[in-house]
């Protein structure tokens, strides 16, 4: 029984907390033991985020960061613009902000929604026509927010002429397809 005993000698010195030895070691543990934790919930949420993103509201994570990158655009260029014209910064038009993003979010769901339950129905000559719709819509909000952040920074004195390509290029596609 002794010699079982002695084969776990090795424990001692490594139980030994006056150790530095321990004591880094101990530490060090605890900063990975951290990383792993905010490692893991980062997976959850981006996990989740994705979930939600492709599989509730059919439409890819990178145009989800897309639109939430371009709102938050749209949102300090105005802050910058008003800034510019010393004009009050009022927190209902900052609330605005977050309410249309999920304005946006809410439509594209009930149009993804609509979308798989008439696939699942077998009725594609109204899901075909509702898929393009909704990838209309998505097109057309990033356009409406891009155009807004180039009004905001003609505001503050920067001229990037996006709105002038716009407009040309909708000029463009009207008349190839006989709008006027």
């Amino acid at each position: 029984m002794k010699d079982i005993f002695e084969q776990l000698i090795f424990l001692k010195p490594m139980l030994d907390i006056n150790s530095p030895k321990v004591q880094d070691t101990g530490g060090w543990s605890l900063f990975l033991t951290f990383c792993s934790i905010v490692t893991g919930a980062v997976n959850i949420v981006t996990g989740t985020f994705t979930f939600i993103s492709g599989t509730v509201m059919g439409i890819s994570v990178y145009f989800a960061i897309t639109l939430f990158v371009i709102m938050v655009a749209d949102l300090i260029t105005g802050l910058m613009a008003s800034s510019k014209e010393h004009k009050p910064k009022e927190s209902k038009k900052g609330l605005r902000w977050a309410v249309k993003f999920f304005i946006y979010v809410a439509g594209i769901y009930i149009l993804n929604g609509l979308c798989v339950e008439a696939a699942l129905t077998g009725l594609d000559e109204i899901a075909v026509p509702m898929q393009i719709i909704k990838f209309y819509l998505l097109f057309h909000i990033c356009i409406w927010e891009t155009l807004s952040i180039d009004e905001n920074l003609v505001r503050c004195g920067i001229n990037l002429n996006i709105t002038k390509f716009v407009r040309e290029v909708s000029s463009i596609f009207k008349s190839k397809i006989g709008v006027k």
